[in-house]
């Protein structure tokens, strides 16, 4: 329950699902009234993918490095927005392609540096 006073609540998305919705109902004491019709709390959001996608390699401290740099095109109001994922993956002799990692990068960074140094195949 929400008191009368309050008219915001925030919720996240990483406690609740993608497509969790609420309503509204007004409440005094156990009296009730109707229901408001669902609204969706995070659905109406466009998640795209980052665009401007380059990779840029370069040496450093002699070993190969890949610069991968991105634009992501999903700020919000307020100027934040959702992390980026990158996953890391390896294609096997076979061709399949095999979850070699995943990185999260904070909404407000747009590169990261992978070097062969770090064990990747």
């Amino acid at each position: 329950f929400i008191s009368y006073a309050e008219t915001e609540a925030s919720f996240k998305s990483s406690e609740l699902p993608w497509n969790t919705k609420f309503t509204l109902q007004s409440a005094v004491g156990d009296n009730r009234g109707p229901e408001s019709e669902p609204f969706d709390i995070f659905s109406e959001l466009d998640l795209d993918p980052p665009g401007d996608i380059s990779v840029t390699p370069e040496v450093v401290d002699e070993a190969l490095t890949a610069v991968i740099s991105w634009n992501n095109p999903n700020v919000f109001e307020d100027m934040t927005g959702p992390p980026v994922k990158i996953k890391l993956w390896d294609e096997t002799e076979e061709g399949k392609m095999e979850l070699i990692e995943e990185i999260i990068i904070p909404n407000d960074e747009n590169q990261i540096r992978i070097s062969l140094d770090e064990g990747y195949p």
